[in-house]
């Protein structure tokens, strides 16, 4: 496993397995196995859904692993592959941030917004990979059995408050014919300006869940 990635990156995730050890060490004896902890350190410090916050460990333990993870930083395990495989990646996910969203803030219900507080828009061209001569390359299954009538793909966007994994929680996904914040123009607001989702914000403004399902969104859209 080791070998498919580059010798600097293995080091240097060496040497901050270790000193995250040293700086946490009684906080992780009352954790998981090495084993577990190794993944935990992994998952938090890059947001994913699962880590030390979600392992059912106390308060005491589970919340200063948390932020110890987040002082370390996201990080980007890229294969010894090809450059220009490593080059999209770079190019859509300049230091571990999507580049192709545009993120909006509504204010809440307190207010006067809605609860799907947050809205990020999917921009790009991730559908591009899925057309060939103007038309889909796979069939797009319709409501029932056995029907793959294609149709035209359609622009993604989710809605959340600060807790879309909470079970009381918002999140959903939706989908139109058009980007649904940009005028009849076809302009969106710039950062800093409103429209009728809200206050459009830079994506690091998200609340850390959103931030969380914004980048598992991005992924799978892109196929990375």
């Amino acid at each position: 496993m080791y070998s498919k990635l580059p010798a600097s990156f293995v080091e240097q995730a060496r040497k901050d397995c270790a000193k995250f050890t040293v700086e946490n060490y009684e906080l992780l004896n009352r954790a998981g196995d090495p084993w577990q902890n190794g993944s935990d350190f992994w998952y938090t410090r890059n947001g994913h859904g699962v880590g030390f916050w979600d392992r059912g460990y106390p308060d005491d333990v589970a919340d200063p692993l948390t932020e110890a993870c987040k002082t370390f930083g996201e990080r980007i395990a890229l294969a010894n592959t090809t450059k220009k495989i490593r080059a999209r990646w770079q190019s859509l996910m300049p230091g571990g941030t999507p580049k192709y969203v545009r993120c909006y803030d509504n204010g809440g219900p307190e207010a006067g917004g809605s609860i799907d507080r947050y809205t990020v828009v999917f921009t790009g061209n991730y559908q591009r990979n899925l057309w060939e001569d103007g038309k889909l390359t796979e069939p797009v299954p319709n409501s029932y059995p056995g029907n793959t009538r294609k149709r035209p793909l359609s622009y993604q966007y989710v809605g959340m408050n600060c807790a879309p994994f909470h079970p009381q929680g918002f999140g959903q996904h939706g989908e139109s014919d058009r980007q649904i914040d940009v005028s009849k123009w076809g302009f969106a607001p710039a950062i800093g300006r409103k429209n009728h989702l809200g206050l459009r914000i830079r994506f690091e403004d998200l609340p850390e869940d959103c931030r969380k399902l914004v980048v598992r969104d991005y992924k799978e859209i892109w196929g990375l």
